[in-house]
Formats: C-alpha cells, sequence, structure tokens
C-alpha cells in the first residue's frame, strides 16, 4: 500500500512514515490534451517534497504551468494540481526527447480532481505535538509484582476515550485518538496519537484550508508546545450523499499530499519545555478561544510565524530578541488611549526643531516632522504593558522600580537593532545581558497572548516557571540593581 503524506513548509511533513515505494512509472496526461498520454515517473525526493519527470518531444512548446494533470501509476489513478515547471532536461544521447520535471502544489490520491477550486467540506489530520497537547488516551496500565523471584507483570487494556470538541465560527471540530499496533517477535508495540477533524459550514478548496484553518492551527499547537507541528497525514471527505456528515461518516476518503509546505524538525529533535502553556481541553473550556486566536493569527501573521520559528531553528541572540521585540510592539497596540503624544507636547517640539530646518523643502520635512510625531509612541504603551504583567512575572515583581528600566533597556536595544545609532547601541543589553532582556520579552508575549485567548496569565507564567521559561529572565534583577542610574528614560527614540 502507498500513500503520499503531507510534507514540507505551510503543512509540514512526518519523515517517520513508512511508504513501500519512492516512485512510480506511469503514463501521464495534462487535463486540456487527454489523448496525449506521455511517460513519466513520480517520485520523492530526498528533501522530502514530490516531483513528476515527463519524457515528451524536443519540439514541443514551452509550459510552464498546468493546473491538472491526470496519471495512472502503481495501481492507482492519481490528480496533480497546480503544477509548475522547474526544469527541463535534454536528452542529446536520444535525438528529438526531454524531459520536463514538474511540482505539484497538491497531489490526490484515487480521485480525479476537476479543479483546482473543488471544494471538500471535512478534512482530517493529524499534527506532530497533537498528542502531548491533546493529552487524549485510552490506555490504562496495571502492574502486578510479586514476592517471589522478583517477577512484574504488566497488564495494559484500552477503551476508547472521549473526544474534544473545540467551538469556533463557521467549523465543528473535534480531536479524537487514534491507535495502532505493531506485532513484534517478543511482543506488541502499541501506539496512541491524536487526529484533527474539522467539518467547515461551507465547502473549501485545498488552498482555502491550508490558509484559512490548518496552517492557523497548526501555529496554535506550535505556539502551545513549541515543537514542530507538522502535519503528518490528510485526508478530504466526499461523502455519498447530500445528507448531514457525521464525525465517522461513512464517505470516501482521499489521502492527498502537499508540496507548498516548509519542513520543520520533529518534536522529538527539539529541545524545550516538554509541559505546554495549555492543552486542547483548557481551551475546549472556553468558548471563544479559537476565535480569538485565528482572529489574533489574521492579524499578525507574518510577525507570529517568524515567532514561532525561532523554537524550532534558533538563530542568533541579536535576531531572537529583535524578532520577539516586533511582536511585542505590535501587540501593544491594544493601548491604543496611551499611544500618542498631546498635543502642547507636539508643538513644543516644533518649536525646537523648526530653527533648525533649512529653507529648502522647509515645508515639506515640518510636514513630515508634524506626521511623524502624530504616530504612536512604543515607550508608553509598552510601560503600560510591563505595569500590567508586573504582578505576575518574574523579575519585574521583584520591585516595581525595575518596570520602567526594563521599558528603557528594550527600547536602547531594539533601536540599536532597527537604525544601528552609536550612541544608543552603547546604552542596549548586551551579552547574558541581552539573552536575559530576550527571554522576558519572550515571557511577556507567551502571557499577553495566552491572556487574549482567554487563559489565566498567572496559571501561564507558573507554567514558564515550572519549565525554566523564565530562568534567564531572572537575572535581569541583577543587571536592574548594578544599573546607577536606573530610573533615567532616554529621552529620543522612534
Amino acid at each position: 500500500m502507498f500513500s503520499l503524506y503531507i510534507q514540507g513548509g505551510s503543512f509540514g511533513r512526518d519523515t517517520r512514515c513508512k511508504v513501500d515505494r519512492d516512485q512510480f512509472l506511469g503514463r501521464w496526461w495534462f487535463a486540456e490534451q487527454a489523448d496525449e498520454k506521455l511517460p513519466g515517473i513520480l517520485r520523492r525526493r530526498a528533501d522530502g517534497t514530490i516531483e513528476l519527470e515527463l519524457l515528451t518531444k524536443m519540439m514541443e512548446e514551452d509550459r510552464s504551468y498546468r493546473e491538472i494533470i491526470y496519471g495512472l501509476a502503481g495501481g492507482k489513478f492519481f490528480s496533480l494540481c497546480s503544477n509548475v515547471s522547474r526544469t527541463t532536461k535534454y536528452n542529446f544521447a536520444a535525438y528529438g526527447e526531454r524531459s520536463e520535471i514538474w511540482e505539484p502544489s497538491y497531489v490526490f490520491e484515487n480521485h480525479e480532481l476537476r479543479s483546482k477550486d473543488e471544494t471538500f467540506r471535512v478534512i482530517t489530520f493529524t499534527i506532530d505535538g497533537l498528542q502531548e497537547w491533546s493529552r487524549i488516551s485510552g490506555i490504562t496500565k496495571k502492574w502486578t509484582q510479586y514476592q517471589q523471584g522478583n517477577r512484574i507483570e504488566h497488564e495494559i487494556s484500552r477503551s476508547e476515550p472521549e473526544a474534544i470538541t473545540l467551538l469556533m465560527n463557521g467549523y465543528e471540530i473535534h480531536i479524537r485518538s487514534t491507535f495502532n499496533s505493531t506485532p513484534l517477535r517478543w511482543g506488541q508495540e502499541i501506539r496512541e496519537g491524536s487526529q484533527v477533524w474539522v467539518q467547515s459550514n461551507e465547502g473549501l478548496s485545498m488552498d482555502e484550508w491550508r490558509a484559512k484553518f490548518i496552517h492557523p492551527f497548526r501555529r496554535l499547537v506550535q505556539f502551545a508546545t513549541k515543537t514542530g507541528g507538522d502535519i503528518a497525514a490528510i485526508s478530504v471527505e466526499i461523502p455519498n450523499d447530500n445528507s448531514s456528515i457525521e464525525p465517522k461518516g461513512d464517505g470516501n476518503w482521499i489521502k492527498i499530499s502537499s508540496n507548498d509546505a516548509k519542513k520543520y524538525p520533529k518534536s522529538s529533535d527539539i529541545k524545550g519545555i516538554y509541559r505546554p502553556l495549555f492543552t486542547a481541553s483548557d481551551l475546549a473550556a472556553l468558548p471563544d478561544s479559537l476565535n480569538e486566536w485565528f482572529g489574533l493569527y489574521n492579524q499578525f501573521p507574518q510577525a507570529l510565524d517568524a515567532l514561532l520559528d525561532l523554537d524550532l531553528a534558533p538563530r542568533s541572540m541579536e535576531e531572537t530578541c529583535f524578532v520577539t521585540s516586533r511582536l511585542l510592539e505590535r501587540l501593544c497596540e491594544r493601548f491604543e488611549s496611551s499611544r500618542l503624544l498631546d498635543k502642547a507636547t507636539r508643538e513644543s517640539i516644533l518649536k525646537l526643531v523648526e530653527p533648525l530646518l533649512s529653507n529648502e523643502n522647509r515645508e515639506e520635512i515640518t510636514d513630515r516632522i508634524k506626521s511623524d510625531l502624530s504616530r504612536r509612541s512604543v515607550r508608553i504603551p509598552l510601560s503600560e504593558m510591563i505595569r500590567e504583567w508586573s504582578s505576575v512575572l518574574e523579575p519585574l515583581k521583584s520591585s516595581p522600580e525595575i518596570a520602567p528600566w526594563v521599558a528603557s533597556l528594550f527600547l536602547n536595544t531594539r533601536n540599536c537593532f532597527a537604525h544601528h545609532d552609536p550612541d544608543t547601541c552603547m546604552k542596549a543589553a548586551r551579552g547574558l545581558e541581552l539573552r536575559a532582556l530576550a527571554s522576558l520579552v519572550r515571557g511577556l508575549v507567551d502571557v499577553e497572548i495566552s491572556s487574549r485567548i482567554g487563559l489565566t496569565p498567572i496559571d501561564i507564567a507558573a507554567v514558564l516557571d515550572d519549565t525554566g521559561g523564565l530562568n534567564l529572565a531572572k537575572l535581569l534583577t541583577r543587571f536592574f540593581e548594578k544599573s546607577k542610574k536606573p530610573d533615567k528614560d532616554v529621552q529620543s527614540f522612534s
């Protein structure tokens, strides 16, 4: 049995899945040229992506994109969707032949796809790290130890656990348990996992499923577990009739593979916290939690993606601190009322600046300064956020004076990375102090986001403390005590 599983970027891939074959030789044809069957090989490359190599005539026109390619190979029917021609190889030994390399966005197994916009209402997938996040298990263990011979017997039983139901506008979501066992020579290997079953109120194409649900949901699991969150398998269901679809319906399930993805490390390869910030059961008790997360992700997609990628592929401490700081600034936007400088302050700044301007382009420069002064101020909302969580996070709750010092250190460091001003960089965090600042900023982000989706900040801070997430941040207390002028703020900032 052969299955093409989800792989790489927006979906991810499970490098542990076993496939019987890595390539299939067969006949392939373009949807608009059904009479012209071409020999070709569908293969999985070393990096996990899938490609189709077609043997064509030398004189045929160049082609760069085909919406649908069909094929018969290995006793199966394939539909390749959104195909892009990457390279062309010319075989000069066999005159008149060339091979084209096509990369599909999706591969449907045993389904004749009519259009790349074909819609599906029900989809299932599994995520690396989902079992740790859902904590669904029906396995019970019973140990019996005998006095004589120090013999211990293990009795293991399993019953189907109840699924976790999550609420979200437009979707019905169930996280269900999966189970399989493999006979071994001296025993039985059992493996329990979790699967996401989702039904949408309206049909969605694969591109829409990826953008609207799968990618944001995977990012949610990544945020909670600090693991890769790779999609291991994905299937869509075509019901047999127009009746309502139940979670265990008898429709036709179609396995799909995707090349529109990015490779992430497995959760077992990532060294980090093993206790999630929160679990699926925590969100099940909060009716609006998923709506809040999806809204937050749609508001800051690039900033959240950049932050979560840091957990999977650590970079330099400077880049880590800069990426985390950018997201924290965006999260500070909820303090809208305190973002702007008051009118009197703006006018006083203009009076100081205008005499220094030259006559050339004086009016244009003055208008630009007025616009800049009317934009948001970073320091005030940042100080308010730090003050809000000062009773929750270490080291902020160690002293009431440390909050403004942290805000000043944060802004100097952020401005140094952004503008590379020598005077500002002299006041920026470096070395161990930079690592401690980055740890605290990440703690602020975790608490802020968790509180927005309805979780209790104190509980999130307790998890961070128990898992060592704030160990480096606590060192800021030492740097604060060594600071000679902790209450002196920098007057210029952007």
